[in-house]
């Protein structure tokens, strides 16, 4: 079973998606903070991680790569409702699936099937 993190600080998009998601068959866990998505990254078996952009006590790029470099077998899509992935350094952005809020949930799910290759 592929195993979902979403970071986001919007608790009406976490909920959103962990319902979504598990309805798929996803295992989804959701989280708000940095802090608490490497408590998760370390402690699980997470394939996807979904965050948004704007995560309230550290910056994404930062974030991005302690994932990455924690965890490089995990998958990182970003989200966010403004520009900030125009913002990204240019080895993120190619790396990086990234999804503009809002979405549909589908559009979510599309995604996650094209990087699963499901």
């Amino acid at each position: 079973m592929i195993h979902i993190l979403v970071i986001d600080d919007d608790p009406v998009m976490r909920s959103l998606l962990k319902s979504f998601l598990s309805l798929r068959k996803f295992k989804v866990d959701c989280v708000m903070t940095a802090s608490d998505a490497i408590r998760v990254l370390l402690s699980n078996n997470v394939n996807i991680v979904i965050t948004d952009l704007k995560i309230p006590g550290i910056d994404s790029v930062q974030l991005i790569r302690s994932i990455t470099s924690t965890k490089p077998g995990v998958k990182v899509i970003t989200m966010s409702g403004d520009t900030s992935f125009d913002r990204l350094p240019q080895d993120i952005k190619t790396t990086t699936p990234f999804i503009p809020k809002p979405f549909k949930l589908q559009e979510i799910e599309k995604l996650i099937n094209t990087i699963t290759h499901i």
